[in-house]
């Protein structure tokens, strides 16, 4: 159902952004210059387009 399908989307995206929100996550300081923390920004842009598809 859809429902269920919004349900799982939810897990996808909590499983994804509970470990990359971790403080425990290790960022990388030797480029200062890049982005702080590229991975939530291609998680982001993951869900964004995962919602357009929907």
């Amino acid at each position: 159902s859809e429902e269920e399908e919004e349900m799982h989307l939810n897990c996808f995206i909590d499983d994804l952004l509970v470990p990359a929100l971790s403080p425990t996550l290790e960022v990388s300081s030797d480029d200062d210059n890049s982005d702080p923390n590229p991975t939530l920004k291609a998680i982001a842009d993951r869900v964004k387009a995962l919602e357009r598809q929907s």
